[in-house]
């Protein structure tokens, strides 16, 4: 039996959607023209146009495998949000962390994905969690956390995972560090949570996920720097092939 080959979906980092009705038009002319036709189809457009051309476009796309899409246009909100929602996408959200070692991981999670609204709300705290969990560390993967610290970790602290728990011994330091003494199988992968509330309903979600080795330590570093893009991931904690080039980068100071 043949075996089956999963790829990751691709990213569509600038899309003008409104340029598809532009296909097989103006051949033999020159970018002037073209340009032209362009700027006549922009001023036709309407929230009643995108709302039913854009659903198709993102459709093809989808069908096309293409699972983020990086969308450009020059027309209100409300508009662009119905168009979100009948394409089945979603308003993701990855948080940045570095971890040592990479090999084997450093592969972005998706911390919250969520349907937008017409106003958003996203609150967190920064407390964070050591996990660990058997899930693989593969795109496409959703991250389902075994075992957590029974409290938000503190950086400095010793953490071994053992037993099917961790613990805490005296150390130093400013990254959380922890060290897995379960021997395989089962594997396990580890990484960092974060509670959020987004638009006033709370979640827990993993920021990274990184294989360490039996006997062997690793260490966690957040970052406040937030990614925020357009995917049809609909879980929080699905680990992603990458982050969409376009997205909208934040980061935040206290």
């Amino acid at each position: 039996m043949a075996e089956t080959l999963q790829l990751p979906g691709f990213v569509d980092a600038h899309s003008h959607g409104f340029q598809r009705a532009l296909r097989g038009r103006n051949e033999g002319e020159d970018f002037w023209a073209w340009r032209e036709s362009m700027l006549d189809l922009a001023r036709c457009q309407t929230p009643e146009r995108v709302r039913r051309d854009y659903v198709w476009i993102y459709r093809e796309l989808r069908d096309a495998g293409y699972t983020a899409v990086g969308e450009f246009n020059y027309l209100g909100y409300d508009a662009g949000l119905a168009a979100i929602y009948q394409a089945g996408q979603n308003v993701t959200l990855v948080k940045t962390s570095t971890q040592s070692p990479l090999a084997g991981g450093n592969l972005p999670v998706a911390w919250v994905s969520f349907d937008p609204l017409e106003n958003n709300s996203i609150v967190w705290i920064e407390n964070y969690y050591l996990y660990a969990t058997t899930t693989l560390c593969q795109a496409g993967a959703c991250i389902k956390m075994q075992s957590m610290t029974a409290g938000p970790a503190q950086t400095g602290v010793q953490y071994t995972f053992a037993n099917g728990f961790f613990s805490a011994l005296p150390g130093a330091g400013s990254v959380f560090l922890m060290g897995n003494g379960t021997p395989a199988p089962p594997s396990f992968n580890f990484g960092l949570a974060q509670e959020a509330t987004v638009n006033n309903s709370a979640v827990f979600s993993p920021l990274n996920i990184q294989p360490v080795l039996y006997n062997c330590d690793a260490t966690f570093t957040p970052l406040e720097t937030v990614s925020i893009f357009l995917s049809s991931t609909e879980n929080n904690g699905v680990v992603l092939s990458q982050v969409a080039s376009q997205s909208l980068v934040v980061t935040l100071s206290s």
